[in-house]
């Protein structure tokens, strides 16, 4: 009689444990861990977030997320190298984080390395599934800059499509279109 409440009390119990675990992942939980410096950072106070996610760092709390964030503090504060070394290793704990590959392709776009540069952005596409449009244009720039422009076109008219107006302005801009507005194709012109 006892074995008849045990086994359907257990097995509800495991259900809600795996329900309680599935809801919050370990992800949405060091987010949660993170949301004061991620606020800081947010509100453009990099030395405030930058002193959190170091201290985080040196408490023991190593992983992707906080190497990223500590990445970007250091690029915004213009420390590069630093920058370059804090997304490596972010990369190290998870290498399907698309923001680390962006943050290292701006970097290195920045630095004029634009080979560099592309080979990021294209990780990041490929980790992105081609949905980010500003991923999209920082392709077309870096190809432009390479001298390929019907390439970067297709790249950020696809970004113009999934609603970047930067990218927008990039094409409507020389050498898409010549000094006084008009279309180089002389049919497009009206």
């Amino acid at each position: 009689m006892i074995l008849l409440l045990v086994v359907p009390s257990l097995f509800l119990l495991i259900l809600v444990a795996s329900l309680v675990s599935a809801r919050y992942s370990p992800g949405h939980r060091e987010k949660k861990e993170l949301a004061q410096g991620i606020w800081l950072f947010e509100q453009n106070q990099m030395e405030d977030a930058f002193r959190f996610f170091d201290q985080k760092i040196k408490n023991g709390r190593k992983s992707s997320m906080t190497y990223l964030y500590r990445g970007r503090c250091n690029a915004r504060l213009d420390n590069l190298n630093s920058a370059l070394f804090d997304l490596t290793t972010a990369l190290s704990y998870d290498n399907s984080v698309v923001e680390v590959y962006v943050e290292r392709g701006r970097i290195y776009y920045s630095l004029g390395e634009i080979e560099k540069a592309y080979r990021e952005f294209e990780r990041a596409f490929f980790y992105s599934k081609g949905r980010r449009a500003d991923i999209l244009r920082y392709k077309g720039l870096t190809l432009i800059e390479k001298g390929q422009y019907f390439q970067a076109a297709r790249f950020l008219t696809k970004a113009v499509e999934l609603g970047d107006e930067e990218a927008n302005q990039v094409l409507m801009a020389p050498p898409f279109h010549n000094s006084f507005g008009f279309s180089k194709d002389p049919y497009n012109n009206y």
